[in-house]
């Protein structure tokens, strides 16, 4: 099934050592500190089979239907917006909702689901503003 998405630029996803600490946190186990930027994913999601961490910036989110939306932070930053970006992943999270512009860190991974293929998130941590 196709990824429905809204098109910018890849740009390469930076991690600060905290973004770092945090997927160390979440990770099942040590190997998996590896996080993947938004656009990384959309442009090749066959490629997520197993369970990953993401990086990104919440652009919307519905709490009753336990959905957000996804962009890169790279593009966030560039348009100090959140409506720019070239790419937009739906997520499915049961827990508490974070706040559009909220810099997320995700566990979890990418499901068909009845509303089509959605990364479907286990962990989340929201960033400070200052990492």
């Amino acid at each position: 099934m196709k990824w429905k998405i809204i098109s910018i630029f890849t740009v390469i996803l930076f991690v600060s050592s905290y973004g770092i600490s945090v997927a160390e946190d979440m990770s099942e186990d040590e190997s998996q500190t590896e996080i993947y930027n938004v656009d990384e994913v959309m442009e090749s999601p066959d490629d997520f089979t197993d369970t990953f961490l993401i990086r990104g910036v919440v652009s919307g989110c519905d709490a009753e239907k336990e959905k957000l939306v996804l962009i890169d932070c790279t593009e966030y930053e560039d348009c100090d917006v959140v409506t720019c970006a070239r790419y937009m992943l739906p997520v499915r999270w049961a827990g508490e909702m974070p706040q559009v512009e909220d810099t997320v860190i995700l566990r979890g991974s990418i499901q068909e689901t009845d509303d089509g293929l959605m990364f479907v998130a286990e962990e989340l941590e929201i960033l400070e503003a200052d990492d």
